[in-house]
């Protein structure tokens, strides 16, 4: 009796070995299965894309423009002001407050003469020196101003007689600012009278330039 029991105790134990042997198998071929399901499939890698450095559309324009500014600037005061022409043609007995036009351009350093309206627009304010000459003889007698926008800032005349004629001129030293216009012409109250002259003898001219930035 007591081997028989012995027996089936053996056989319960065997069995229950195999079970476990059985447990064990399966076990390890789904961790086998697992490994290779991680070999095959790719991980997805995780790439983390630079940022590009951004700006905003308001800044980076201000920046660009001030930075344009700034080398306009530098530029502009770089360049000489400076400028000087000369009337190729006579002004038959002008009319009172004739602004007059000195064609043949010498010197428009700036750019800032303008030839056919004989006005000069100051690109920089500052104190400028301005000069002009007329020529008149055979009893004529002129008389021209400088202005600065509307305000008349000094004026020269010239009374010939039939043997003295000649140039007069005058030389002003005046503060002006960004975009005033500058030109001669002639004064009115019937101050003027025959013709003004230009020619080889004597040129009838205008001419100014820029001596401190203010």
């Amino acid at each position: 009796m007591q081997s028989e029991n012995i027996k089936e105790l053996r056989t319960m134990i065997k069995t229950q070995d195999a079970k476990i042997l059985h447990l064990h198998l399966q076990h390890a071929d789904k961790i086998d299965l697992v490994n290779k399901s991680n070999l095959m499939e790719p991980k997805p890698r995780n790439f983390q894309s630079k940022k590009a450095p951004t700006f905003e559309g308001p800044e980076l324009s201000e920046k660009v423009m001030r930075t344009q500014t700034q080398h306009r600037i530098a530029r502009a005061s770089d360049t000489p002001i400076a400028f000087y022409a000369y009337s190729s043609q006579t002004f038959s007995r002008p009319s009172d407050h004739l602004v007059l036009s000195f064609d043949t351009v010498i010197t428009n350093g700036g750019n800032s003469y303008h030839p056919h309206s004989g006005v000069f627009i100051a690109p920089r304010s500052g104190y400028y020196v301005f000069t002009w000459s007329l020529r008149v003889e055979g009893d004529a007698h002129i008389s021209t101003e400088l202005m600065v926008n509307g305000a008349p800032q000094s004026s020269i005349y010239f009374d010939a007689t039939h043997y003295v004629g000649g140039n007069t001129s005058g030389t002003v030293v005046v503060q002006v600012n960004q975009g005033d216009e500058v030109f001669v012409r002639t004064t009115k109250d019937n101050f003027n009278g025959g013709d003004i002259l230009s020619d080889y003898m004597g040129r009838t001219y205008f001419g100014g330039w820029l001596l401190h930035v203010a």
